[in-house]
């Protein structure tokens, strides 16, 4: 056996091994899931909005290891449901896929940010758009339909858990 990875499976993680089998040098090993348990999030609860089932199980996964609690909303009309029908403050944070049946990300953050009239903790909660579109004008889209910030999918453990830091301290 030349190389080991432990799972869950990282692209990161397989990215770096194959380069490291490739070229013949050894780099220090980073664990991306002690990085996540680092962080210690308990007592912090996350929405996370995402259609795609796969997609959702597995970022539950990586946001569990960090210690936070995460609900699941299939789309944009129950995360906005979700956040309404909880008390101010609940959710530390909601992570958003923009392409969703019923009710998309832009729709919802748009939804979410225009019932901070009656609600101000919606106009606040740090709202991370999730997308495979990655361009810059997809960042201002998200960003001008009343986003916090944008992410990239598939998710890199290191941008993930830098998004975390800035938005759920």
């Amino acid at each position: 056996m030349d190389a080991f990875i432990s799972k869950p499976l990282f692209r990161s993680r397989l990215v770096q091994v194959m380069k490291e089998l490739l070229s013949g040098e050894s780099k220090s090993v980073v664990d991306e899931k002690e990085l996540l348990e680092n962080l210690g999030y308990a007592g912090k609860r996350v929405l996370l909005t995402e259609d795609n089932r796969m997609a959702a199980a597995i970022a539950k996964e990586l946001i569990e290891l960090t210690g936070a609690e995460v609900d699941h909303a299939e789309n944009g009309k129950l995360s906005f449901e979700a956040l309404t029908s909880h008390e101010p403050g609940y959710y530390d944070i909601v992570l958003m896929d923009i392409q969703m049946s019923v009710m998309n990300g832009y729709e919802a953050a748009e939804a979410i940010r225009d019932a901070a009239d009656e609600r101000p903790d919606l106009g606040t909660i740090p709202i991370v758009a999730l997308s495979a579109n990655a361009f810059a004008e997809d960042i201002r889209r998200a960003r001008s339909a009343g986003m916090s910030d944008h992410m990239a999918k598939p998710l890199e453990i290191d941008t993930f858990i830098r998004m975390l830091r800035k938005w759920v301290g």
